[in-house]
């Protein structure tokens, strides 16, 4: 494996791993604030029972019908919200593998590399033979 494909491999686990985390904390959230409805509910239904007229009794069923309605509201913002967050998420994972794929050198492209460095090198050999040769001519000379 070359060490870009390697390199892409790694940004995409942690674009992964971001994006799960990302997914972890807007479930926790989510889950949260429905524990927290349940009790307000569990709350509420005591008190209920403890009403003694009818009249508040109906106001109480009508302030639950309010609150239930809120929190339906707030579940579906969290939802939103939720989802917003994931599709940032996952905009920067797109992001990050776009600037990896670009990094990509394909092996025709290191093979070409590879030779053209080293027909550079011989071709430096074969120079500095030359003039070890011309140099042990003149001082032949001499």
């Amino acid at each position: 494996m070359s060490g870009t494909v390697i390199i892409s491999l790694i940004g995409t686990l942690v674009g992964m791993l971001i994006t799960v985390g990302g997914v972890f904390i807007a479930v926790g959230g989510l889950k949260q604030k429905i524990n927290d409805s349940a009790e307000t509910n569990k709350a509420q239904e005591d008190h209920i029972k403890t009403l003694a007229s009818k009249d508040e009794l109906a106001k109480a069923i009508k302030r639950s019908d309010e609150l239930l309605e809120l929190m339906k509201r707030r579940a579906d913002e969290d939802r939103r919200s939720g989802e917003r967050k994931y599709e940032e998420l996952y905009c920067l994972l797109n992001a990050h593998s776009e600037r990896i794929s670009r990094l990509e050198v394909s092996q025709e492209q290191i093979f070409k590399i590879l030779d053209k460095l080293d027909s550079t090198i011989e071709n430096g050999f074969k120079e500095m033979k030359d003039d070890i040769r011309e140099l042990r001519k003149e001082i032949k000379k001499d």
